[in-house]
């Protein structure tokens, strides 16, 4: 079954990468690469199942903030955070997963298959 994932990264070529790979597994992606872009989308029409966001984004806030955000209008999305840091994993939404980058394709279609039948 295909998840619609909203996926939030700032570097082009990590989330070119991770957007070929979430469809090369039969998952629809639509990318930001901001804070901004992310809640537009958010507020937009698409009903998406999975938020899967950077910690460090740019704009007025971080992928914590993001999720927190998105969760507070979207009660039922999943959340994927994926970061090379971890020092702040206790602020993970409820249901929320970590993933560090850099992860393996499985360890990330395993953490969808967790989330994303919200």
């Amino acid at each position: 079954m295909a998840i619609t994932i909203l996926l939030v990264e700032d570097e082009f070529l990590l989330r070119e990468m991770a957007r070929e790979d979430l469809e090369d597994l039969g998952h629809v992606a639509h990318c930001a690469e901001d804070y901004d872009k992310a809640i537009a989308a958010l507020n937009g029409d698409a009903a998406f199942d999975v938020l899967i966001t950077d910690i460090r984004i740019p704009g007025v806030a971080d992928g914590w903030e993001l999720a927190r955000v998105a969760r507070a209008r979207r009660p039922d999305l999943g959340v994927i955070y994926i970061s090379g840091y971890s020092s702040d994993l206790p602020q993970l939404v409820e249901g929320g997963i970590f993933l560090k980058k850099p992860y393996r394709l499985a360890e990330m279609e395993q953490a969808l298959m967790q989330v994303g039948r919200g």
